[in-house]
């Protein structure tokens, strides 16, 4: 009978442990800015830009209220300098040193685009934006 009902309780364990499903957890993870991300292309402004994976990489730590760029780019541009940069975030923007991104993550990208690109010269030249992928 003690054979019995340990078995029972083994089948039991594992039918409830292979019932489990993580894709909840996935989603979120999926659609969250926090993590690594690759910049893929660049778009405004004059013309777009396509970039090698690696090239430029982002750490985002929202909880900490920081990303971490790690770059070989020659550009100099906001936020593609490599540095540690302080930020704040909320659901759909980024803040820094009074500079404003909106962003949307949905499939593994993060687009990201400012309110308003401005050339070396001060010039407004309209939008432009970055899109990313999750690594």
């Amino acid at each position: 009978m003690k054979i019995i009902i340990k078995i029972a309780f083994i089948l039991c364990a594992l039918i409830a442990s292979f019932s489990c499903d993580n894709s909840d957890t996935k989603r979120v993870e999926e659609n969250s800015i926090g993590g690594k991300w690759n910049l893929i292309e660049s778009y405004g402004g004059y013309m777009g830009k396509l970039f090698e994976k690696g090239q430029c990489v982002w750490y985002i730590d929202r909880e900490k209220g920081e990303l971490i760029v790690q770059s070989n780019l020659q550009e100099q541009t906001p936020l593609l300098g490599a540095g540690t940069y302080k930020m704040n975030f909320t659901d759909s923007t980024i803040y820094r040193k009074g500079l404003k991104y909106f962003y949307k993550v949905g499939n593994n990208r993060l687009f990201l685009r400012n309110s308003v690109a401005i050339c070396d010269k001060g010039v407004v030249i309209g939008d432009g934006g970055y899109l990313f992928e999750r690594d």
